[in-house]
């Protein structure tokens, strides 16, 4: 099953769903500020650009944070929204919390993958 798929039977369908847009919305802004001019206009063209969609992220987060996960699938769209930012806490934790925190991330997403 491609793990991007909402299922509308899925108790964590709302939850997928949103995770899902989060992340679509995080690549269009990617996407704009690499394909944006190496210069001060550029990036103000391209921070212009992307303020809707960091306004839209800004909304979906709020609700995403409100719901709970009940299911796999749900904890593993959680799981993939956040490591499309590749958290500090993995890349170069400062301390234990952030050891601890990226650790416990890079196990989730080794253990989900292997589900699929």
């Amino acid at each position: 099953m491609n793990p991007r798929t909402t299922i509308a039977s899925n108790a964590d369908a709302r939850l997928i769903a949103l995770c899902n847009r989060f992340t679509d919305l995080e690549h269009q802004k990617r996407a704009i500020y690499a394909a944006a001019p190496d210069s001060v206009a550029g990036d103000a063209h391209a921070a212009m650009a992307i303020s809707p969609l960091h306004q839209e992220q800004d909304k979906i987060l709020d609700l995403i944070v409100d719901i709970k996960a009940v299911t796999i699938e749900g904890l593993s769209a959680r799981l993939r929204m956040i490591m499309v930012f590749g958290p500090q806490c993995i890349e170069s934790p400062s301390n234990w919390d952030d050891y601890m925190v990226g650790s416990l991330l890079t196990d989730m997403q080794r253990v989900l993958a292997a589900r699929d």
